[in-house]
């Protein structure tokens, strides 16, 4: 996929109420290690036909290796650059991965 953000992050997702609930009624919280990531990876994967991602953040921005120098604020309104979008979500995912 030829995009700057050709993949899934489960930090936000929208959709319709009952696809979403639908969905998450299939989650297995009996596992040994529950992952969010992992599910929507593999809900993804199974129903490409149904999900689809912001591959050029229109919607949700991922600032992970993303150079501020794209970012723009004027009258109030996010721009990112690179993209030529007005993601309405930014998401500043932590480096901190010790938990």
């Amino acid at each position: 996929m030829n995009t700057l953000f050709p993949y899934l992050n489960s930090g936000g997702y929208i959709g319709k109420a009952k696809a979403i609930r639908d969905f998450l009624n299939t989650y297995d919280e009996n596992e040994e290690r529950i992952d969010d990531q992992l599910f929507w990876i593999n809900m993804y994967l199974n129903n490409k036909d149904i999900i689809g991602l912001d591959t050029n953040a229109e919607i949700f921005l991922n600032t992970c290796a993303t150079d501020k120098k794209y970012y723009s604020f004027t009258n109030n309104k996010f721009r990112y650059t690179e993209t030529r979008t007005n993601p309405s979500i930014i998401h500043a995912n932590s480096s901190d991965k010790s938990y």
